[in-house]
Parts: C-alpha cells; structure tokens; sequence
C-alpha cells in the first residue's frame, strides 16, 4: 500500500505487503520490500534496501546505499546515514553515523 501523498523518484520496487505511509519520500532505486512499514513523514535516499519486516516510525531518514536487515524497527525521528548497514532484528533509538555497521545490540558508534 502507497499513501497517494508519497513522492517517488525512478526505479523503486515496492514488495507485496510493503506499507508506504503518508508525505514519505522515496529516492531513485530503492527496494521496499515485504512487510516494511515506512510510516508517515519518512525520506528514504537513493539506492537503499528496507529488508522484510523492517518498521520506520515517522519522520525517519535513510540516507543513500544504506541496508536495513530484516526485523530492524527504527524509533521516531532517527537520521540513519549514508553507506550503513544494520543488521537483522536491531532495534535503533538514536542516529547512526555514515559508514556505520549496526550489529544487534551495538551502540551507534561502533563501526
């Protein structure tokens, strides 16, 4: 489901059971997949992947050539930065810097 207010660059893919909420953002190329819950006010940057299950709260940003793993949830109003990974079933309460890897459990700052 995609909100009729979301704006979308080229070449995204929105996977079945994907939810795309209100005033979201989507950049070029994206993949939204299964299960994903974008809620409202989010940008999502270019060339992200949301894996299945993945939950934004409102106003999350994903900057660019980030990966999201599966299960992760995303506390309200968190900036997750460019050329990040976070790994499956995270759960991430505050910003994490560009070029970061999240494990479960590791706090922001680890890379």
């Amino acid at each position: 489901m995609v909100e009729a207010s979301v704006v979308m660059g080229v070449g995204n893919q929105i996977f079945a059971g994907a939810v795309v909420g209100s005033a979201a953002k989507l950049g070029d190329n994206t993949i939204i997949h299964s299960g994903t819950v974008i809620s409202h006010d989010c940008v999502i940057a270019s060339h992200t992947h949301l894996s299945p299950g993945a939950i934004l709260a409102g106003g999350v940003e994903v900057e660019e050539n980030t990966l999201v793993g599966m299960g992760v949830t995303i506390y309200l109003g968190v900036r997750i930065g460019s050329n990040v990974v976070i790994s499956n079933g995270s759960h991430i309460m505050k910003d994490v810097p560009d070029a970061s890897v999240m494990r479960t459990g590791s706090p922001p700052h680890m890379r």
